[in-house]
């Protein structure tokens, strides 16, 4: 089994509730196994709303029982909900009943999980709850390694580009693809120069460039707006295409330094890749790639 993605904070904090001992030992070595290792153990819902208020920070998950020895899941997700709006609370259950899926859907989980569960369908549910819901918040992807490393090291103008992607987004996993609409791109300022954008195209998907900055198409001798990543250079294709899947897939953004042979020349420089879209899924990618 697959480690969870670095797009993920590396000290997740994770909260398990079930009175099963059996259980919450297995959910541990799965765990483990994901390279989690901030973990909490409660056996009923007072012992989990105890733990929330001794935390020193905010919980990043919580998994649960729906039948809990004094309190219902569900009671539980809204009592902590309470004091952390926006936590992530997956039921991991065997009460798979219509009315028990139901309830939680209407209460707005973060998933649903039959027991006995797998190790790879918890790593899935915790995936998609944790980088794919509305609830999702740039607070997990900026504690992530590679958030770290953009905020170590990435330049002003980009630090500014992802302040406006994410205020944009207000409360959703990303902004929605028209706010680009607004934006004047053309403009030929300090940071327009060095963006571009790809549009997302069903249902491979294929990537086309519709616009690119002036500085980078200097850089790059010819114009490639129209043209899609799969039609570039294979050196070129190697290593931007696997990031463009990773935005789409998770919806998070991407940053990293590069060293790359352009034009017979080594060019370093960052590159940072914003998603912007709509709970069916990226449309637009805007990207930043300047000199470092």
């Amino acid at each position: 089994m697959k480690p969870l993605p670095d797009t993920l904070p590396r000290d997740l904090t994770v909260l398990l509730v079930d009175s099963d001992s059996h259980a919450r030992h297995l959910l541990r070595l799965f765990l483990l196994e994901l390279g989690v290792r901030n973990l909490l153990f409660a056996a009923s819902a007072q012992e989990a709303a105890d733990l929330q208020q001794a935390c020193s920070g905010p919980l990043d998950l919580v998994l649960s029982e729906l039948h809990l020895p004094d309190m219902d899941g569900l009671a539980l997700f809204r009592q902590l909900q309470m004091h952390q709006p926006g936590l992530t609370f997956i039921l991991v259950t065997w009460d798979t009943a219509e009315e028990a899926v139901r309830r939680g859907q209407e209460a707005g989980l973060g998933g649903y999980l039959a027991k006995p569960v797998s190790p790879e369908q918890l790593q899935e549910k915790i995936v998609g709850a944790l980088l794919r819901d509305r609830s999702y918040k740039s607070r997990t992807w900026l504690r992530s390694a590679e958030g770290q490393a953009f905020q170590d090291d990435a330049s002003p103008e980009m630090r500014a580009l992802f302040d406006i992607w994410d205020r944009a987004r207000g409360q959703n996993a990303m902004p929605p693809h028209a706010f680009l609409n607004h934006w004047d791109l053309r403009s030929g300022g300090p940071v327009e120069r060095h963006l571009f954008i790809v549009h997302v195209e069903p249902p491979k998907p294929r990537l086309r460039y519709s616009f690119v900055g002036a500085a980078l198409s200097a850089r790059l001798g010819m114009d490639v707006v129209g043209r899609c990543v799969d039609e570039q250079h294979f050196l070129y294709r190697r290593y931007a295409q696997p990031a463009y899947d990773r935005v789409i897939r998770q919806r998070v953004p991407h940053y990293r330094r590069i060293g790359a042979i352009e034009r017979m020349m080594m060019f370093r420089y960052q590159r940072l890749l914003l998603p912007f879209g709509d709970e069916t899924g990226v449309q637009t990618v805007l990207g930043c790639a300047r000199p470092r």
